[in-house]
């Protein structure tokens, strides 16, 4: 039997691994719930569960795109988009002054 001290190192350990996980903020949250619907599944009608899933993505979508900035990774594609797009310019500028 784990002891609550057990208990919450090992539920710590589990927040820092999913803190740090490199996947979108919507697929991680789409995951937890999917781990919770399976259990409110098991104790509602169908169609309830159905209503609220498609509910519960819409706003998760619209919460996350709009209060959660981008993850590590997205924000390693948007800093090389900008490197790239940068060096794009100077290569045009370098282009103008050599003509």
């Amino acid at each position: 039997m784990v002891n609550k001290q057990q208990f919450g190192y090992k539920v710590g350990k589990l927040y820092l691994k999913f803190k740090q996980w490199q996947h979108p903020t919507l697929l991680k949250w789409l995951y937890i719930f999917l781990l919770t619907s399976l259990i409110f599944f098991v104790f509602s009608d169908f169609f309830i569960y159905l209503l609220i899933f498609i509910l519960f993505i819409v706003a998760l979508a619209l919460y996350s795109d709009l209060v959660w900035g981008p993850t590590p990774a997205e924000q390693q594609i948007i800093n090389e988009l900008k490197e790239i797009k940068e060096l794009q310019k100077e290569k045009r500028d370098k282009e103008k002054d050599g003509h």
